[in-house]
């Protein structure tokens, strides 16, 4: 459905921020 579709997208990007975070802080 959309709606996983939507909270698999926001969780993607949340983990996506996070890699960037950590990469940009080392």
């Amino acid at each position: 459905p959309l709606e996983n579709l939507t909270l698999r997208q926001r969780i993607t990007d949340k983990y996506l921020a996070n890699l960037v975070t950590s990469v940009n802080s080392n």
